[in-house]
């Protein structure tokens, strides 16, 4: 085993290929960014075939408005929708079927959420590229990484607004449990600081095993 070992790093480029694409799709006009009821079940449409995200969103520069889809534990995809200046910023919600009706959907979420404050947006609209974060926690209780990509007005490269995609490291830790790497091989996702936050067999923050550290010291 030991020096036999190999260790996969997931560099989770399907997050980063899906906000290019939205951000082009957006820069052509062929996603109605500024329609926010279309744009949400058109989201909630590529959540419900990505089953290894959590969340997928956009954010409005100008008004502040968020329109994000997230993935229930039991499988449901729900809409998220809030604005700073409508009901102090407190987002409603409505699961999405796959016929597009929408059902109330009630849980406590707090008030004065404004996505142009958060670190994430923030660091995406000072960069080019798509940006990840560090591990947070998310409203919904569980730890999570986000990936975020301005859209920029293609005349002025102003932000106009930003995508972002969203894991759950529970999540990824159960998809990584579920790779075949080889008869010693595992998989691990770290950050830029060499933590480990998603592992089949750590669990976020740990101390990495010996074939890791060893691994990370020859970095």
């Amino acid at each position: 085993a030991g020096a036999t070992s190999r260790i996969e790093y997931l560099t989770l480029e399907r997050a980063q290929s899906l906000l290019e694409e939205l951000a082009a799709q957006a820069r052509r006009g062929l996603l109605p960014v500024d329609a926010p009821d279309t744009l949400g079940l058109y989201l909630a449409e590529r959540l419900r075939y990505q089953p290894d995200l959590a969340w997928i969103s956009y954010s409005d520069q100008a008004t502040g408005r968020f329109v994000g889809v997230w993935r229930r534990e039991d499988g449901a995809i729900v809409l998220n929708r809030s604005q700073p200046d409508r009901d102090d910023g407190r987002p409603t919600e409505a699961v999405v079927a796959p016929d597009g009706s929408l059902t109330p959907f009630q849980r406590e979420v707090p008030s004065g959420y404004d996505p142009r404050e958060r670190p994430w947006y923030q660091e995406a609209i000072t960069q080019p590229r798509v940006i990840w974060t560090q591990p947070y926690v998310f409203q919904e209780g569980r730890a999570g990484l986000t990936a975020a990509l301005a859209l920029r007005d293609p005349t002025t490269g102003q932000p106009r607004g930003v995508f972002t995609v969203d894991f759950f490291l529970d999540d990824i830790s159960r998809f990584l449990a579920s790779l075949s790497i080889g008869q010693t091989g595992r998989a691990f996702v770290l950050t830029r600081a060499g933590r480990v936050v998603a592992s089949p067999v750590v669990s976020a923050g740990d101390t990495p095993d010996p074939v890791l550290a060893a691994a990370l010291q020859a970095l």
